[in-house]
């Protein structure tokens, strides 16, 4: 026998519960910017807020981000890696494999100059190549390096890369690397920036300690 009592009562709970879900939307919407919208309502997803509405916490946040129309990305672990940081522009493309081919070229050139076990300039140069999505012309790849391996300030990384420039005593290497060097420059890979054209990132790194600069 069917409980009709219990299907009227699980009915009237989802009517509940899409009222309440429409109202604290529309009230968020009206009252709260948009950028602290979503801070908000993370928040009220983790502490299990939202997922009151539905049963499952991930769903409520597609759902969520749906309604606001806030798009979202997962930073890779190259982009992961220097947020926020001041790194070295060495090249741009419209394609990842297309920017891969020219980190590899240039892994190729500094190892058949100093082999794989020397602990020579380059070596750090290689280790710190990354290839993050472009901040200043969105849906491109760039390469950088962060040739300081760590926080640093702007003044900083231009110093390295002065001496990484005046360091090319191999001929290989200078045809390969000195021409990408030659028009190199530092940028800082600024989140904001970031988010502006990829969407609000789900894993940003912790804020990295203030560094002192002059």
């Amino acid at each position: 026998m069917v409980d009709n009592n219990s299907d009227q009562d699980q009915k009237e709970k989802l009517d509940l519960q899409e009222t309440a879900q429409s109202l604290v939307e529309r009230v968020l919407q009206l009252f709260v910017p948009r950028k602290f919208l979503v801070v908000i309502m993370s928040i009220f997803i983790l502490t299990g807020f939202v997922s009151e509405f539905t049963s499952y916490t991930f769903k409520a946040w597609d759902i969520f981000t749906d309604f606001i129309g806030v798009k979202t990305t997962t930073m890779n672990s190259h982009e992961n890696d220097v947020a926020r940081e001041w790194v070295v522009f060495l090249d741009r493309a419209e394609e990842f494999e297309q920017i891969n081919v020219m980190r590899e070229i240039i892994v190729h050139a500094v190892e058949a100059h100093i082999g794989t076990e020397n602990e020579s300039p380059w070596s750090h140069f290689v280790r710190n190549l990354r290839m993050v999505r472009d901040i200043e012309f969105e849906g491109g790849w760039i390469l950088v390096v962060d040739l300081l391996g760590g926080i640093s300030c702007e003044n900083h990384m231009s110093e390295s890369l002065k001496s990484y420039q005046a360091y090319l005593d191999n001929p290989r290497l200078k045809d390969v690397v000195g021409s990408i060097l030659s028009q190199a420059r530092v940028i800082k890979y600024d989140l904001e920036k970031f988010e502006e054209f990829y969407g609000v990132a789900s894993n940003v790194p912790p804020m990295p300690a203030q560094t002192i600069c002059n």
